[in-house]
């Protein structure tokens, strides 16, 4: 038992390895991504209305805080209610923000889709990204060869 247990660390880290290295190459996200660019090519503009409560996200980034505030909105087409939420750097002061839509689907909507395009953009393509997917797959690789070499010794002896 405590065999197969020592190779779960590594198979573990080389399947984050893996994960990480395929959301560089943008794997993960295609459908957002084509929702996105349907936006910005067809999307309708129109008045979102943002709700009275929002969450306050921190997350630290090399020791830094880093707060985030979800919030989300609501807004009509031909008499029907949509909603989507929407993540701000700052708390929202504004009770209105300007969403698009698809005619074709509203449920398909986003406050900002360049924006979020862009950063989508910037996130798949980032060479960290890339850099800590490798890294991993290696550690993950390296600790597994190591202890695989470790428990054909003990074998032997």
């Amino acid at each position: 038992m405590t065999k197969i247990l020592s190779f779960l660390l590594p198979v573990i880290l080389f399947v984050m390895g893996i994960q990480v290295t395929r959301d560089y190459f943008g794997g993960g996200s295609q459908e957002k991504r084509s929702n996105l660019e349907q936006l910005v090519a067809q999307g309708e503009e129109t008045i979102g209305f943002l709700k009275n409560e929002y969450t306050e996200k921190t997350v630290k980034i090399a020791r830094i805080p880093v707060t985030t505030y979800e919030v989300g909105y609501t807004f009509q087409v031909d008499g029907k209610e949509y909603s989507g939420l929407k993540t701000l750097n700052d708390p929202p002061t504004e009770p209105t923000i300007s969403v698009k839509y698809l005619p074709s689907d509203p449920m398909v909507n986003a406050a900002s889709p360049e924006a979020e395009l862009a950063s989508l953009d910037e996130y798949e393509g980032g060479t960290s990204t890339l850099l800590i997917g490798l890294g991993l797959i290696l550690a993950g690789l390296g600790l597994g060869f190591y202890r695989f070499k470790a428990m054909q010794k003990g074998k032997s002896a």
